[in-house]
């Protein structure tokens, strides 16, 4: 109960919002952020970011960049935007509709 009530919390001070359900194979994500980085970096603005990942569209996503730039954080952030919405959390971003 501590869990969900801290993520409620969390929720309602960073304007989470509540991400749709589906049955469908999409993840598309409006304006994400990545829910520890955000807060790390208070100082400077965390820049969101879109996501549309689907099987019926490109089956291979390159991502490029140089050292540094938030590949990684980037990928982390969907996996984490995706974690959050199974367990039945809001989410950080401004929309989000997630396939199971």
């Amino acid at each position: 109960i501590d869990v969900y009530l801290s993520l409620v919390q969390v929720a309602a001070q960073h304007n989470y919002c509540r991400p749709q359900l589906n049955e469908s194979d999409i993840i598309h994500i409006v304006a994400g952020r990545h829910p520890v980085v955000e807060q790390a970096q208070a100082e400077t603005p965390f820049i969101p970011n879109d996501t549309n990942l689907s099987n019926s569209e490109a089956q291979i996503c390159i991502i490029t960049g140089p050292n540094m730039a938030g590949k990684s954080t980037y990928l982390r952030q969907v996996a984490l935007i995706t974690l959050m919405a199974q367990i039945g959390s809001y989410v950080p971003a401004e929309t989000a509709s997630i396939g199971l």
